[in-house]
């Protein structure tokens, strides 16, 4: 799909990517404008022309909305953004200039014009786009050219920093095993990586092949200290294959939290209140009413998790949710819930009575008593 196509009209994959962004510069930015620092930062490395052909705004329009509309955030944030089609930047930058509030903006937006790929970093240092302010970077290329794990992990090496990016899972799937795109591919992954998981996944089903990618896109992360990291996924329109994934880096927990929480509220079924965190047209509507088999779905799963893991153990509701929630996709409410269905079924202990807490509530500093193995 060539860039022209792509903004001819906003898909409903689109909406869903963009709300999931802006939404999260919104939380992002309200937690880092309170903090005792001069300035903040938004970097859109493949922003496009601002607007649909339909007359829709994309995401650089939508985040700088967000900015504008926000007293505390407009007083710090500095927006970049970057395309390397020459109209695509003038488009933007006649949209930038023309957006009602634009000049409350304590800084002006910067639109600039360079392609990304292994120099992106050090172009990035020359233009001043890198100057060690707390900032959140959104990467979304056409395929996969211009992303690589090395970027994003510059991106997220400063305090304050995450990341955003959009991984072309479906084509990124096929190049694994695809000799002739070797090079392409370990740019993305490093040639280390990517030779690891050629071997991991040979042999493999779909799906395996799938999570053994996700796991070590994690892992490599994770060793370069940045410990929180969440993904997204998108399925066509028969709900059989992934296509993309749209994923999240921090360092920092808090980070982690709003993003699971939006993307939790993004997501196309829910089971037992344990969101699917995918967008997945065919589970939408009727289909996401079947029914599940008696103490087989994804709450009584967590459940049992709990009992076992937490087994002797006292522990606040909080501390609980931290301590498990990482690589799992249950969310504080649903916590809460497998908490309060243990109490009721008398599998846990707390301390409700001394607390005076009402029933049908969990605070998060409430105490559950595992019994002991």
């Amino acid at each position: 799909m060539t860039t022209e196509s792509f903004f001819a009209k906003q898909t409903e994959q689109s909406q869903v990517k963009a709300r999931i962004v802006t939404k999260y510069f919104g939380g992002w930015g309200r937690v880092m404008a309170h903090q005792d620092i001069e300035q903040i930062g938004y970097l859109d490395l493949f922003a496009g022309p601002g607007r649909y052909d339909d007359g829709k705004p994309s995401t650089p329009l939508l985040v700088l909305k967000e900015a504008v509309n926000r007293p505390k955030i407009c007083k710090k944030i500095q927006l970049f953004f970057n395309d390397v089609n020459a109209d695509n930047v003038k488009k933007l930058r006649t949209e930038i200039d023309a957006f009602p509030g634009v000049k409350s903006l304590r800084f002006k937006p910067i639109v600039e014009n360079f392609t990304v790929g292994e120099a992106t970093a050090a172009t990035m240092e020359k233009l001043n786009l890198m100057n060690s302010i707390p900032m959140l970077s959104f990467v979304d290329p056409w395929g996969y050219k211009g992303l690589s794990l090395p970027l994003i992990r510059d991106l997220v090496k400063d305090w304050g920093c995450d990341s955003i990016f959009f991984f072309n899972y479906r084509r990124i799937n096929a190049a694994v095993d695809n000799v002739v795109l070797k090079g392409p591919v370990s740019i993305v992954f490093t040639e280390k990586i990517l030779a690891e998981l050629r071997r991991a996944v040979k042999g493999k089903k779909p799906s395996e092949r799938e999570d053994m990618i996700l796991v070590k896109i994690g892992e490599v992360f994770t060793g370069w200290g940045m410990n929180f990291f969440l993904s997204f996924r998108f399925r066509n329109e028969t709900g059989n294959r992934t296509t993309h994934h749209l994923m999240f880096v921090t360092k920092n927990h808090l980070g982690y939290e709003i993003m699971k929480e939006i993307i939790a509220k993004e997501s196309t079924e829910f089971k037992q209140g344990v969101p699917s965190f995918e967008y997945n047209p065919y589970t939408k509507g009727e289909f996401s009413r079947q029914g599940l088999l008696p103490g087989l779905g994804p709450l009584d799963e967590l459940k049992k998790s709990l009992v076992g893991e937490f087994a002797g153990k006292t522990i606040a509701m909080i501390d609980i949710y931290r301590q498990h929630r990482m690589s799992r996709r249950y969310i504080k409410k649903n916590y809460k819930t497998a908490l309060l269905d243990l109490e009721m079924d008398g599998k846990i202990g707390t301390d409700r009575e001394s607390r005076g807490t009402k029933k049908g509530f969990f605070p998060d500093e409430m105490l559950a008593s595992f019994p002991a193995r």
